[in-house]
């Protein structure tokens, strides 16, 4: 009897107990989703809102256009336009910080609160810098040839004075003459000649040995501050004809100092009895010194050659 009524409370206890169990099972239940429902609804009623601002000049308010405009918690950036405005959408309320860059302007480092009502106002100091005039001066680097370019100046040239241009060109390697008598003489290079070697006296094209084999170059070798033969592909550069080389007559530079000075040659070759005189007479006027002048002459004169025999 006594087991029976044990029995019987220890049932009803487990009873009231499971019931009770449900109850508070089903209204956390209810609570959790009543908070969802709400966490969401508030979710989505609070991320609706804009953002709009204006970037001004701060000295004379004019719209800054293209300044950026970025919100470093939210990775989201935008630039203004001509107008100096921009907009943010679909931004959730809160407090966030802002940065703001313009070009020739310090950058602008602030935290707005969402949501507002007014539109935003910033100002920047808008300033353009002058940078100080550079002058950059080089020289020109000398062309440099493709391939052989030999040159006869100074005292070695000196020394050559009173022969043709042909005889005188014989002395650089690589050249040879092709003679008819002892005065007619024209370059031979790579064993082209004639009309295949190209002759430019101060830059102008001397043509008269291309006449016939009788036909020198008719170049007074004392006008000439430097002889230069160009060999090799480079000689392509003046022209097409220049298949076997270019002989350069290169004159001294003109004075640009004030005053006159002059040179005076003179040689004397006994085969013949040939004599040659030549003088040169030079100078810049000092009312016009941009004018300059030259003045060149050379006197020959030669009797019959004998050949030994």
């Amino acid at each position: 009897m006594v087991q029976q009524r044990f029995l019987s409370r220890v049932m009803s206890a487990m009873k009231d107990y499971f019931f009770s169990a449900i109850k508070l099972s089903g209204l956390a239940g209810l609570v959790y989703c009543t908070s969802g429902f709400d966490l969401q609804a508030q979710a989505l009623e609070n991320c609706n809102f804009t953002i709009e601002g204006v970037v001004l000049d701060e000295h004379d308010t004019i719209p800054l256009a293209y300044t950026t405009i970025f919100l470093p918690t939210l990775q989201k950036g935008t630039i203004t336009d001509e107008t100096g405005k921009f907009y943010f959408y679909g931004i959730c309320s809160g407090y966030y910080p802002i940065r703001i860059e313009h070009l020739g302007s310090e950058t602008i480092i602030d935290t707005l609160y969402v949501p507002t009502s007014k539109t935003l106002i910033f100002s920047m100091e808008h300033h353009t810098e002058v940078l100080k005039e550079i002058t950059v001066t080089a020289s020109k680097l000398a062309s440099t040839f493709t391939q052989s370019a030999v040159a006869l100046q100074g005292i070695a040239l000196s020394r050559l004075r009173g022969q043709s241009l042909g005889a005188t060109l014989e002395n650089i390697a690589g050249v040879q003459t092709l003679k008819t008598g002892p005065t007619i003489s024209k370059p031979i290079i790579h064993g082209l000649h004639s009309d295949r070697i190209l002759v430019l006296n101060n830059g102008v094209r001397q043509e008269g040995q291309q006449w016939g084999i009788e036909h020198a170059p008719e170049i007074d070798p004392f006008v000439a501050d430097q002889l230069t033969v160009v060999k090799g592909a480079a000689a392509v550069q003046y022209g097409a004809d220049a298949m076997g080389g270019v002989v350069l007559v290169q004159p001294a530079a003109l004075p640009q100092q004030t005053g006159v000075q002059g040179a005076i040659y003179a040689v004397g070759i006994s085969n013949g009895r040939q004599g040659i005189f030549s003088s040169k007479l030079e100078g810049a006027l000092k009312v016009l010194p941009q004018l300059a002048w030259r003045v060149n002459g050379t006197f020959e004169k030669q009797e019959d050659a004998k050949a030994p025999t």
